[in-house]
């Protein structure tokens, strides 16, 4: 059986293309914003996976290319191999990519007759600086957004990366289909939907004007459709240069529209103000956003002290919170971060009452089969030594109060998710912990929730918005549960609705 070809994108490959397309989107560029979305580090872009596979067409002497269909069917990231496969159906070249057996891109190449555009390797115009209208990815809103909003502006490839881009995908296609996808990953990346965005599909149709790649191409763009239900937008694409068409085509994107954190006044929608808490101490680890900054905000509301933990910090998340609520930023799995807060917490408070696991990887969807097996076990250990580690550090301060640890699982755990091997069995995992905790530590009670899907940054997909719960609701509950603390040496589980 032949080897299959494989493609994999660096980081460094991320930044050449930035660069080249004026695309900085932070979900592209920035480690720290792609950490704290759904797909937890940076995407690699949708038009650098159709650049590769252009680079794997070989095209008759003599003959231009008419039309490209790129469908990015699936988030691609850096550091994973992708297989590549080439088809010539009648009429066309298929190139597709595939993260072990699942397709993750696919590029359609028809090809036509040789244009006037300039051809081959050559980036054309010179050494030019790249001319982008935007620097920073606009932050439209949703209902900005109307069918008939019409765009226009002014785009040229920074050629120096162009150039670079070129070699090293091998890229010999002519010189404005690589630039025409270029500009489509900056105009959706940046302009519309703008910084939320998730490239969808791209069509382009090619005219067989010349055109100088020393001078900007200029973009007319109508909204045409929107899908609500989804988030998607079609938009019809008109390139031109001095007034002459070189390209037809069409974008399909989806918006992810941010997710607001809970706040204050939410909490207190969902659980009116008590002091039932009072003299209580609640340690939160994952509570920057969603279902744990709920709690934090639930927990505070009802008279306990919380200290709120996260990866970066949450000050800003919890201002103006009476002082009940401390801060502190660091990672659920280290060991030596945890024994500090533990003597922190131990000389500040010198009790804790609840301890609320809720840090978790974030989930991207893998299969069971030799591409998948290593990123399986890392996001495994990964996702236990996020509940492991905290409470091995403060079952035995726990245990001293007669504290109650809050597990929090999934309702995955009860109905499993056929792409998510590698997150059910972490939840199972962890609710194996909650299960011995008690058995160890007489006095402590754990408690396990298992919350069907929350509308959180983690679930801000297209689909996985789609019948998302409130955050707010769910916490509400844990808090209401905590109240009637389960008896010392007890394990419940708490389903969600």
């Amino acid at each position: 059986m032949p080897v299959a070809e494989l493609v994999q994108f660096s980081l460094e490959d991320l930044d050449l293309f930035s660069a080249a397309s004026g695309d900085c989107n932070p979900i592209h560029c920035s480690e720290s914003y792609a950490a704290a979305t759904t797909y937890g580090q940076r995407l690699a872009f949708g038009a650098l996976g159709a650049i590769a596979c252009l680079g794997k067409v070989a095209l008759p002497e003599n003959t231009g290319i008419q039309r490209i269909v790129a469908d990015f069917q699936r988030p691609m990231f850096a550091g994973v191999d992708y297989s590549v496969r080439l088809a010539s159906p009648e009429g066309h070249f298929s190139v597709r990519l595939f993260d072990g057996s699942v397709p993750v891109m696919a590029l359609s190449v028809f090809p036509g007759n040789q244009s006037d555009s300039a051809p081959g390797s050559s980036s054309g115009g010179g050494n030019l600086p790249g001319c982008f209208e935007y620097s920073s990815a606009v932050e439209r809103q949703e209902p900005d957004i109307t069918p008939g909003l019409t765009l226009h502006g002014k785009h040229r490839c920074d050629s120096a990366a162009l150039a670079r881009l070129r070699e090293r995908w091998a890229v010999t296609a002519p010189d404005i289909v690589v630039r025409t996808l270029l500009w489509a990953s900056y105009f959706i990346g940046m302009e519309l939907p703008g910084k939320y965005a998730v490239f969808f599909r791209f069509a382009a149709t090619f005219s067989p004007q010349a055109y100088d790649p020393s001078v900007p191409l200029e973009y007319e763009t109508v909204v045409k459709r929107i899908d609500p239900r989804l988030h998607q937008i079609r938009t019809d694409v008109r390139l031109l240069q001095n007034q002459q068409l070189l390209a037809t085509g069409e974008c399909l994107a989806f918006n992810r529209a941010p997710v607001l954190n809970p706040t204050r006044e939410d909490a207190a929608s969902y659980l009116q103000p008590s002091d039932d808490l009072a003299g209580k101490v609640a340690l939160v680890i994952g509570a920057s956003r969603g279902l744990g900054a709920a709690t934090v905000h639930l927990l505070a509301s009802q008279g306990a002290r919380v200290i709120a933990t996260a990866r970066s910090s949450t000050k800003q998340t919890f201002s103006g919170s009476e002082g009940r609520i401390a801060t502190a930023a660091g990672n659920a799995g280290d060991a030596a971060w945890m024994q500090q807060l533990l003597e922190q917490i131990t000389a500040d408070y010198g009790r804790l009452d609840f301890l609320v696991c809720n840090a978790f990887p974030p989930i991207v969807s893998l299969r069971m089969e030799p591409n998948g097996l290593a990123r399986i076990q890392a996001y495994v250990q990964q996702a236990v030594g996020m509940v492991l580690t905290p409470l091995g550090c403060f079952l035995e301060l726990l245990d001293q109060s007669a504290g109650c640890a809050v597990i929090v699982s999934s309702s995955a755990v009860r109905n499993p998710v056929r792409e998510w091997p590698h997150y059910v069995a972490a939840k199972q995992a962890i609710e194996g912990l909650a299960a011995v905790a008690p058995l160890q530590y007489n006095h402590v009670s754990t408690l396990v929730v298992r919350p069907a899907k929350l509308l959180t940054e983690m679930t801000n997909t297209p689909m996985g918005r789609k019948d998302a719960g409130s955050p707010g609701l769910m916490a509400a509950r844990i808090v209401e549960r905590l109240k009637r603390t389960p008896a010392p040496g007890a394990s419940e589980i708490l389903e969600g609705e």
